[in-house]
């Protein structure tokens, strides 16, 4: 999903579809996403 939005520049709505989900799935989805990857890299940037 990242792929789709992120890489290949759909919006929501040919993400949602490619991957034959509703858009409101890929949206949140792509937050949490999002979310979980930017905590990750913040932890792994203040990490040993």
């Amino acid at each position: 999903m990242i792929i789709e939005l992120l890489y290949r520049r759909q919006t929501v709505s040919e993400s949602a579809a490619a991957l034959r989900i509703p858009p409101g799935t890929v949206k949140s989805r792509s937050f949490s996403a999002l979310h979980a990857l930017r905590a990750a890299l913040e932890e792994g940037m203040t990490g040993p």
